[in-house]
Order: C-alpha cells, then structure tokens, then sequence
C-alpha cells in the first residue's frame, strides 16, 4: 500500500472539511481519485481513529463528483453501527453525571464526548471510547465511590496515593456493557499538579442544554487539545482535527490574547504555534484558526514544521521504534537541547527514586536489569502498560 499525493491531499481535506460546500472547488481532484487510493483514504481513516467524520465528510463530497468504493461504503456501515453504540454511551454519560452532581462532586467534562456533543455536534462524526472527567484531588476517592454505586470497578489494583506516586494523573474505571471512565485528578499534558488551581479557575459551568457539570474555558480547550497533539508525539491525527475544528466553531468565544497569555504561562507557546502551523500547512486554510498563529516564526517551529511533514503525519503503518523516535522529535522540537539531554537521561539512567515510584516498591539493585528488561519490551512490544503492572 502506497500514499499518493492525491490520496493524501483529498483525505487531508476530507478531515478539515466542515461543510458540504468546501468541496466546491475540489471537483476536479475528487474525479482523479483511482480505487487504489479510496483504498489507501479508508485505511488511513481506521488508522487515525477518524472513520465516521471522513464517511460524513465524503457523503458530503458525492455532489461534487466523488464516486463511491467497497473501501468507503464500509466507512459509511461503520458510522452507522458507531452512532447506535455512541447513543448508548451517551445514556450512560448522562447517569453518570447526574450521579456526581447528586453527591456534590464539582467535575469537568473534557475531550471525547463534549467534543462530539457540544463541539462537532454530531456523535457520528467524532468517536469517542471513554469519558473524561476531572475532578478535584481531594474529591477522587469519592467520585470513585460514587462510580463503584453504578457498577464501575477501578483499572488497577494499587489506591489512588500509590497511582499518584507513581506519577500517574488518572484511574480508569469500567462497568459490563458501560463506556469506560477515566477519573483525573490533574490534567498532565496541559499544567502540572501544583498549578492544577489554574484549570478550575479557567472553568465555567456548562450550558442550558448541555449535561451537568463545569467545562474547560474555550481558550483553555484549544490549549488542551494543542498539548494533547503534542503529548501524542504529534503522530494522532485526532487531536489535530479537534483542535482546527474547535478553533473555527468557538471562534466567537476564543480570546486570541488569552490564549497567547495562557500559553506562556503554560510553557505551551511551542506545542500552540505548532499545531497551529500544522494546521494551516495540511488542512484547509479559515481565518478562524490562522488567527491564532504566532506573529512571527520561530526557528524552532520551522525545524518542527520541516521535521512534521505529510510523510510523519500520515504513516500507513507502525515500526517499532516508532513510539520512541517520535517521543524524541517532539521532546527536540519542543524543548532547549538542555532539556532534551535531562530528559533523556533519566530514561537511560533513572535514579534509585525513580525505580522506586515506577515499580511502587523500595529500591533494591536489582531493579536496575529489571527496569531495562521492561523498557525492552515496552519498545518491542509498543506497549504502553505501567511499570508496577508489568512488575
């Protein structure tokens, strides 16, 4: 399988399109489009987790002269089985909301289901697997309980004091037949704990038609979504098209100053201009997201932008130093080559602490080959399991 330039282009501008009409002028491009290339357009669509926006999307592009493929059709069958599973999730987002407001616990609901709901507004555009929900620290163990009366049972076997010592910013829990919820107690890709106050106050109550509870500011969601990408390794495609479509639907309410001023605050100014730049590079081009680009470019948004092209953006398939090649790049892009160097360090060498937190028991010798042979197989194997789970 092979990624053309025209697969590319056309599977680019599906994922930025946010109305029928944007295919207007792309009627040439859609009749050049081979079979090989729907093909390639549907497999890249499953790969970046983007199935039911793009069969929308090209549903749309069908009066413009795109012609339908075994490849594509499936794409539609899926988002028509997906919109039936995202409407049983939503029931259960509804009870358990109103299970937490009921017991007085303040959360705010972020990513998946209020971007589908409240953002895209069309579940069948924007999956989601499981609810997100922040809640105050002090308040996780009794949210967890609140969730443990609806059927839902904690990820891990460890208590919420040793996850937090071990650096971990969430618990997921689960119930038969319910969406899985991950309860956070920090935010860990947009602000460090002890500057967790700031997401509170950045929030605000969510509206007359919306479920219960608090919401990310729309500058603070924007951030989010950047530093979400960024976290990702700028690989997931997902929270890039979030992030270009949160910008244009909310552009009435995203104050440009605040969210430069946010950003700064954050350390996030480079993980901002970047997606940014990535989205006016790849995606159709709207004033509504440009506006929120950097008034000059930095050098280091230039090396991201020439080290984040099509290729890197859009792979048809994974290699195994994938995960870590990528966690490097972005650390290069992101950060001074001071702090790339203390990052790396600490992974090729952690101290006797860190081994301590990782495997949530105290240090002994030998959990240095222990450690080592983890890593192994976290990078043969991609996985992403905790080290006190792989122990």
């Amino acid at each position: 399988m092979r990624l053309s330039a025209v697969a590319a282009e056309v599977f680019l501008k599906a994922c930025s399109t946010l109305d029928a009409a944007d295919w207007e002028s792309d009627s040439r491009l859609l009749a050049s489009v081979v079979p090989r290339d729907k093909a390639v357009i549907a497999h890249l669509a499953g790969r970046q987790g983007v199935r039911g926006l793009i069969a929308r999307n090209l549903a749309w592009a069908k009066a413009y002269g795109w012609t339908p493929s075994a490849a594509v059709d499936e794409l539609e069958a899926f988002r028509s089985r997906r919109l039936v599973l995202q409407l049983r999730r939503r029931r259960d987002v509804v009870e358990l909301t109103q299970a937490l407001s009921a017991a007085n616990v303040d959360f705010i609901m972020f990513k998946g289901y209020v971007l589908a709901e409240e953002v895209y507004g069309d579940l069948s555009a924007r999956v989601f697997g499981d609810c997100d929900i922040l809640v105050r620290p002090e308040a996780i163990e009794r949210a967890m309980t609140v969730l443990a009366a609806l059927g839902y049972r904690s990820g891990s076997a460890l208590p919420v004091a040793a996850l937090k010592e071990a650096g971990e910013h969430a618990v997921s829990m689960g119930a038969p037949d319910k969406i899985p919820v991950d309860l956070h107690w920090c935010l860990a890709d947009l602000i460090p704990m002890e500057r967790n106050a700031l997401v509170w106050e950045g929030s605000e109550p969510a509206g007359p038609d919306a479920l219960g509870g608090r919401r990310l500011s729309p500058e603070l969601t924007v951030l989010h979504l950047a530093a979400h990408f960024a976290h990702h390794d700028f690989q997931e495609l997902k929270p890039l098209i979030d992030f270009y479509v949160t910008a244009d639907r909310l552009v009435g309410r995203i104050e440009v100053r605040r969210v430069r001023e946010l950003a700064a605050t954050l350390g996030l100014e480079e993980a901002l201009d970047l997606t940014v730049s990535m989205c006016t590079r790849h995606f159709r081009p709207r004033a509504t997201v440009a506006r929120l680009a950097p008034d000059r470019s930095s050098l280091r948004l230039r090396v991201g932008l020439a080290m984040l092209g099509r290729d890197v953006l859009l792979p048809l398939d994974r290699k195994p130093l994938d995960r870590w090649r990528n966690a490097a790049r972005r650390r290069l892009i992101t950060r001074s080559p001071a702090e790339f160097l203390a990052w790396l360090r600490p992974w090729l060498l952690p101290t006797p602490g860190v081994l301590a937190r990782r495997f949530a028991q105290p240090f002994r010798w030998r959990l240095y080959p222990r450690y080592y042979v983890v890593q192994i197989y976290r990078v043969i194997t991609r996985s992403r399991r905790l080290f006190i789970d792989l122990r």
